[in-house]
């Protein structure tokens, strides 16, 4: 059977250059922190700060594939 090239495994991210290829995956991922705190019924200003929190204790790792998934937590 012949293997063909499956796009839809590329979908999913988008590959950008330079400071875009940072800042456009860390706000998808910070506005869908956002949206499922607030969907748990947190008030909008407690989404904020643990958001923020998770942020600032990721360091160095990579926090935005926690988030970067139409899965989210």
């Amino acid at each position: 059977m012949k293997n063909t090239f499956n796009l839809k495994q590329y979908t999913k991210k988008a590959f950008y250059e330079g400071a875009q290829g940072y800042i456009k995956p860390q706000t998808r991922a910070w506005q869908n922190c956002y949206k499922c705190k607030s969907d748990k019924g947190k008030r909008p200003q407690e989404a904020w700060n643990e958001c923020m929190e998770e942020y600032q204790e990721a360091g160095s790792s990579d926090w935005s594939l926690k988030y970067s998934s139409s899965e989210r937590s």
